[in-house]
């Protein structure tokens, strides 16, 4: 969660609570209230049902903005046990490899990826941007060959599949001087 969602949280959680205190202070008669018009909110059941609730509501969005976040794709990892102890190979070492071993496939220009890891393996995603004149098809399985087989081999962690976007097709803009 952001910074600015937590933020707006404890305020609204804050908010919550000193008008949830306000009702169950009024329902208990601990606030004076005489000539504010509120006279009838007092010792009313309703009044304290509803400070009640709001201070519960209150109290969850304080510790939902206080809560830890989840940790983000950079921390993550994938962990292997050995006989000499364990691995740990961040998800981050996976993307570096795959976008190592695309720019060895001739007719790829740019890639970006990204790795989930499942129970069954690896889902590695690409983005790409080819040359022109390829057959795009035929680029693709190479890459997703290369791709699976590489990571695979480093990692000794199956690859469930490659799903590669073809981006963009990049044309080279050669500009010439006009004399």
């Amino acid at each position: 969660m952001k910074f600015q969602t937590r933020l707006v949280m404890g305020l609204l959680s804050l908010l919550l609570l000193v008008a949830g205190a306000a009702l169950v202070g009024i329902f208990a008669e601990f606030v004076d209230v005489a000539g504010t018009g509120l006279e009838g909110l007092e010792g009313a059941t309703e009044t304290g049902i509803a400070g009640a609730f709001l201070l519960v509501v209150g109290i969850v969005f304080l510790l939902i903005s206080f809560s830890r976040a989840p940790e983000s794709k950079r921390g993550r990892s994938i962990v292997q046990f050995h006989e000499n102890g364990e691995l740990r190979i961040a998800l981050v070492a996976v993307e570096n490899m795959v976008l190592r071993i695309s720019r060895q496939v001739k007719g790829i220009r740019e890639t970006t990826t990204r790795v989930d890891y499942t129970d069954q393996g690896l889902l590695i995603y690409v983005k790409a941007k080819v040359l022109p004149d390829n057959q795009v098809p035929q680029l693709v399985s190479e890459l997703q060959n290369k791709v699976k087989e590489y990571v695979e081999e480093m990692t000794g962690i199956l690859v469930v599949e490659v799903k590669v976007l073809v981006e963009n097709i990049v044309i080279d803009q050669i500009t010439t001087r006009s004399k």
